[in-house]
């Protein structure tokens, strides 16, 4: 029996690469024969597994057409089963494995009667091997041209972002447009809201926990989903207490049949998805290496949607008042509205909703402004784990293009706001040292990376560091960025090169001089404290 298994997704993804995957695993366990299919018009598939790759059926499809057009066709052939021939001749043959490559065309024209021909070589051919795998053209609109008629297996492979369940919506479409068979479906909410500065789900679950549940049972209905998991940290047992009374509240008004609840043990990295559902499924909590994404093997190896709470519990409001109300607000790719997190230095710290766009310096107004008496030094506009920005980006719009274009990520929109008081050195060693304690430990870049650099940043802030410690920073920096199975590693990075790169000399002081002295700790606070207590804490973090 023929297993066909067909990879789509946007470009850029490793489409290629997971194919590829896939079939040195097939070749190396000698589960049986391959037919590859290389849909991609850059065909590189054949790079990729280190095969020649005589001809492509785009190359064919203009020699046809040229013989045809200069009088060098045998008429006596019908076209169609000449070029069909052609494309028989141009299989690449490997170890266990044959590869067909559309290829890039090469002139205008139709592309259809490549592709239908190509269809009818694949029914007839596939029968005669083990497993048919096609690597899809970026996109997913292809997808209904059915270069291959029937598909065992879809692996849809996109980048994970924060944009709510549109990406999921699509791809549960798109399957059962396909008419694949899917065993079970999963939605899983992640709760497990943790890094430093970002406090927008804890408050907003106190405040309208019935509203995530609608949002949840409407999302379930979305994308096919017949089980829901709300992932929140066992710390918080207020909050638990009054989800838990608002799933009741659900089943007894029936709104709710048979679900699971369970809470996590309080590891940060547990908000990393495939670390959630590993947690979820009673294992150590660790990143997965991807692919396969959750949205085809997550839970319980099904494909699982994993979104946050503020996304699921925005959902009742755009259903009751329509898509259109939600993109009135916010920007053109940037849409609706959204909590800001303002803590710190300011007058009036809490929540804020506002259209996604808004500037920082509208948010400062409405919270009354940096605390009397001083000003703005830098702040963070996702959270620990994104880069500073300064005075300078008071006016940047706080939406995903304008905060990316500033050099930062809007993240968990976790605004952090420090004042002329701070040491830089202080704040970014403060963060290492979480990130440091969060580390799950799996990867080497990430465990032993986070380790060095809070000890480099322990002597600047000390002002016991060496010359060159500075330059060592960003170097431990560049050996541990995006070399890792999740983004803690890079959280970190991002938090510390940025600070380097707008603070240089805050950290080249700590050469000869502590950060105690340049920034005295019962300045940056709201609330005196005895100097005997700041040493004896001093004293106890060494």
């Amino acid at each position: 029996m023929t297993m066909t298994i067909a990879v789509a997704g946007k470009g850029g993804v490793g489409k290629t690469t997971f194919i590829a995957m896939l079939i040195k695993y097939i070749q190396n366990h000698r589960l049986g024969c391959i037919l590859a299919i290389d849909g991609d018009p850059a065909a590189n598939l054949n790079m990729v597994l280190g095969m020649p790759l005589p001809e492509t059926v785009g190359r064919i499809r203009e020699d046809t057409r040229d013989e045809v057009s200069t009088g060098r066709y045998d008429t006596s052939i019908p076209k169609a089963d000449f070029f069909e021939y052609r494309i028989h001749e141009s299989l690449a043959e490997g170890d266990h494995i044959d590869l067909i490559a559309m290829g890039r065309p090469e002139g205008p024209g139709c592309y259809c009667a490549a592709n239908n021909i190509l269809r009818n070589v694949i029914d007839r051919l596939g029968d005669n091997y083990d497993y048919v795998l096609i690597d899809n053209e970026a996109g997913l609109e292809h997808i209904s041209r059915q270069t291959a008629r029937n598909v065992d297996k879809l692996f849809v492979l996109t980048d994970m972002t924060m944009r709510g369940i549109a990406t999921a919506g699509h791809i549960s479409r798109l399957i059962r447009e396909l008419g694949t068979r899917v065993r079970q479906s999963y939605l899983v909410i992640n709760c497990d809201e943790s890094e430093p500065g970002t406090c927008k789900d804890i408050p907003m679950l106190m405040a309208t926990p019935h509203t995530l549940v609608e949002g949840i049972i409407i999302s379930c209905f979305a994308v096919n989903a017949h089980n829901a998991f709300i992932y929140v940290r066992g710390e918080v047992l207020h909050v638990i207490r009054r989800l838990q009374q608002a799933v009741a509240d659900a089943y007894q008004a029936g709104y709710l049949g048979k679900g699971i609840f369970g809470t996590e043990a309080g590891a940060y990295i547990c908000g990393e998805e495939t670390a959630l559902l590993d947690s979820l499924e009673g294992r150590r909590g660790q990143p997965r290496l991807r692919p396969p994404f959750p949205a085809v093997a997550g839970l319980y190896a099904s494909p699982t949607v994993v979104n946050n709470a503020e996304s699921i519990a925005s959902v009742p409001s755009i259903v009751a008042n329509g898509a259109d109300w939600y993109k009135s607000m916010g920007t053109e790719k940037s849409a609706g509205p959204t909590i800001y997190s303002l803590s710190g230095h300011i007058t009036r710290p809490g929540q804020y909703e506002a259209p996604l766009g808004t500037t920082f310096r509208t948010l400062l107004d409405l919270a009354g402004g940096i605390r009397a008496g001083h000003q703005l030094k830098f702040f963070t506009p996702g959270g620990s784990s994104t880069p500073i920005l300064t005075p300078d980006h008071l006016d940047v719009p706080l939406d995903y293009e304008g905060v990316a274009a500033a050099g930062s990520i809007l993240g968990t929109k976790a605004l952090q706001t420090y004042d002329e008081t701070v040491s830089v050195v202080r704040t970014t060693l403060r963060y290492t040292e979480f990130y440091k304690h969060e580390s799950c430990g799996k990867c080497t870049p990430c465990r032993e990376g986070s380790w060095w650099l809070v000890q480099t940043l322990r002597n600047l802030e000390a002002g016991r560091g060496s010359e060159g410690d500075v330059d060592k920073l960003l170097d431990v920096c560049d050996n541990v960025s995006m070399k890792s199975f999740c983004t803690l590693a890079d959280g970190f990075v991002a938090n510390i090169t940025s600070s380097i790169k707008y603070f240089r000399d805050e950290f080249e002081a700590g050469y000869h001089t502590p950060a105690w002295e340049l920034f005295p700790y019962e300045k940056s606070i709201y609330f005196p404290y005895e100097r005997e207590t700041l040493i004896v804490n001093e004293v106890a973090d060494k």
